[in-house]
């Protein structure tokens, strides 16, 4: 059954598309998933927890699901993933200049005041009966401007993942489990691609620098911060009490 939190979204199925392509727990450590505190460890709840109190208020008592649907969109994968990874960066990398349409500010601003009835409300079928030329939505097509997620066997990427998540520099972390690491190496660069393992290797792969370039020390159990600390600091971020006291 679904936590009290998720009761925040108020139907909306959004935490969960959030979540589909994030890091999972199958790459933490044993003594990590041993904790009592990911016992039925629900990451959705995260995502509901990361905005304000009032903010979980008006999802909960008076927007539409679409609405926090897309709030919790733009406040997540539009700024974080799509208009930097899909766009400024891919683009850059092959020296494209490109602007994202729609984002003015005004346009926005009004069309965040707009009810959901007159947002999504054309059905394909709709939009073809409505067109001369027939369904525009065979014709235009939608094909996005993304980086490869298909690389060689052996290859620079292969190499360089290689040399980067070795056994010891995985395990430096502390948190994580290197069979996991050996698994997506496998299975990332094989004759089928597997983009998840792919993107294992990168989410590891920058742990792993950023660990040794900040000289960050090995995680272990009894450094661990408790539930009950973490649960006190959530809980003082969402009323803007937080202190470092907390934990």
């Amino acid at each position: 059954a679904d936590s009290k939190a998720l009761a925040d979204a108020n139907g909306s199925v959004m935490p969960a598309t959030l979540v589909l392509w994030h890091p999972t727990t199958q790459l933490f450590a044993p003594w990590i998933c041993n904790l009592k505190e990911y016992d039925g460890l629900d990451c959705r709840n995260t995502v509901i927890a990361s905005h304000g109190r009032e903010t979980r208020a008006k999802m909960r008592l008076s927007w539409h699901p679409r609405h926090s649907a897309q709030y919790m969109w733009n406040k997540s994968s539009l700024a974080i993933a799509l208009l930097s990874r899909f766009s400024d960066r891919t683009e850059m990398a092959q020296s494209v200049e490109a602007r994202t349409p729609f984002l003015d500010h005004q346009l926005t601003e009004y069309v965040n005041k707009l009810p959901p009835s007159v947002k999504l409300a054309y059905s394909a079928l709709q939009i073809e009966e409505q067109s001369e030329q027939g369904p525009l939505w065979k014709k235009a097509g939608k094909t996005p401007f993304l980086a490869p997620t298909r690389w060689p066997n052996g290859g620079p990427l292969h190499q360089l993942f290689q040399k980067v998540l070795t056994r010891e520099a995985v395990k430096a972390l502390g948190f994580l489990d290197y069979a996991v690491v050996e698994e997506a190496l496998k299975k990332a660069y094989n004759v089928k691609e597997d983009k998840r393992a792919l993107r294992t290797l990168v989410y590891i792969g920058a742990w792993v620098t950023l660990g040794e370039r900040f000289g960050i020390k090995k995680a272990n159990r009894e450094n661990w911060v408790g539930g009950d600390q973490i649960q006190a600091a959530s809980q003082s971020l969402s009323n803007g009490t937080f202190s470092s006291e907390v934990i």
